[in-house]
């Protein structure tokens, strides 16, 4: 039987692979993606998550890479801290910076994600 902080360590396998299929795949179809950094997500749906979030993402980042360290878990949620170490392709900038996701899961899917970032970090690597 797969564990929620399975579930979460798949989909950040899936993540560092670019297996946008498996990404996918471990997504609820009504999952919510509610971000700290300004992706315009107003459906829910793992098309929504993918065109208005992860697109953006390899869009703007070079070697974009979310490294989680530690996992708390309670019941079905995985609180998961880490740092996301990327280059902005117009800037040259790598930024290195430390975040906190919180994920619900169900039935092995994920339906629910919450991001906290350091936004400031991550703005002065946009900076020309």
């Amino acid at each position: 039987m797969t564990t929620p902080v399975d579930t979460v360590r798949t989909f950040y396998s899936a993540i560092a692979a670019g297996d946008t299929g498996k990404m996918i795949e471990l997504m609820t179809p009504d999952v919510e993606w509610i971000s700290v950094v300004n992706f315009n997500v107003q459906e829910k749906g793992p098309g929504e998550v993918m065109t208005k979030v992860f697109a953006p993402l390899m869009q703007e980042w070079e070697s974009f890479s979310p490294a989680p360290s530690d996992f708390f878990v309670d019941g079905s949620t995985v609180i998961s801290l880490g740092r996301f170490t990327c280059i902005n392709r117009a800037t040259q900038k790598r930024a290195n910076l430390p975040y906190a996701h919180v994920w619900d899961v169900r039935e092995g899917r994920i339906w629910r994600h919450r991001q906290y970032l350091d936004t400031m970090a991550l703005e002065e690597a946009r900076r020309t």
